[in-house]
């Protein structure tokens, strides 16, 4: 990407395999400065969380261009991102995951 901006933000909308009610979207990084972002993901599931963040920026900063890339899709999602390696066809349950 030939860039070293990179941010993390924190969205919370499962608790495990349960869908909330709500999307918690925190630490949204300071993108005044820049033109474009690309959001990664690991997974587009509804696409409820990716479509909430990406509106949660673009309200905070309207200058952007936004694109979306994850790991895994579902076409069923109510969004589409720009880039996506694999079709997602059942839940995925990633290492990464943990239970607190």
């Amino acid at each position: 990407l030939k860039s070293r901006n990179a941010f993390v933000l924190n969205s919370i909308h499962y608790d495990g395999q349960k869908k909330l009610d709500t999307i918690e979207i925190t630490n949204i990084p300071d993108l005044s400065k820049a033109k474009k972002v690309l959001i990664i993901d690991d997974i587009v599931d509804s696409g409820e969380s990716l479509d909430a963040i990406r509106k949660k920026i673009l309200e905070i900063y309207p200058h952007l261009e936004v694109k979306l890339a994850v790991i895994f899709y579902k076409p069923s999602a109510i969004i589409k991102p720009e880039f996506c390696v694999k079709e997602a066809k059942e839940w995925i349950s990633f290492f990464w995951d943990f239970e607190v």
